[in-house]
């Protein structure tokens, strides 16, 4: 009863009884994609590429905690943290922007149309 309930009216948080909404949509083949990505600035001031996995977390991670890291930005810094500890012999890092790009597709594809925000941003006090 609780799977047929959710997979009408659940979503994603109530997996396994509602519908994992990443496999359960499409996107519209001349409509718009979005990725998120991390880009940071080091002490040197250097923007590097931030991967999930060299902060311990999975992309669909990110993706989920992103509401909250636009309405609060402090929370990024714990992102900070892990990234120093798992790469103690990187350069601090001072910067820490949550972008989000939309790319544009024509026919399915991939067109070269994007635009890139900085959803939420952390700066070092």
């Amino acid at each position: 009863m609780l799977l047929l309930g959710g997979t009408f009216f659940g979503s994603d948080s109530d997996f396994p009884f509602g519908p994992f909404r990443m496999y359960a949509t499409r996107n519209a083949p001349d409509g718009v994609v979005s990725s998120l990505r991390l880009e940071a600035v080091d002490t040197n001031h250097q923007r590097i590429a931030v991967t999930a996995g060299s902060v311990g977390l999975r992309r669909a991670e990110l993706e989920g905690s992103l509401p909250r890291m636009e309405s609060d930005p402090a929370l990024m810094k714990t992102i900070v943290v892990r990234y120093e500890k798992n790469n103690p012999d990187q350069p601090k890092i001072i910067e820490l922007d949550v972008i989000v790009r939309k790319t544009r597709l024509k026919d399915g594809l991939e067109t070269k149309s994007f635009k890139d925000e900085v959803v939420a941003k952390w700066t070092k006090p």
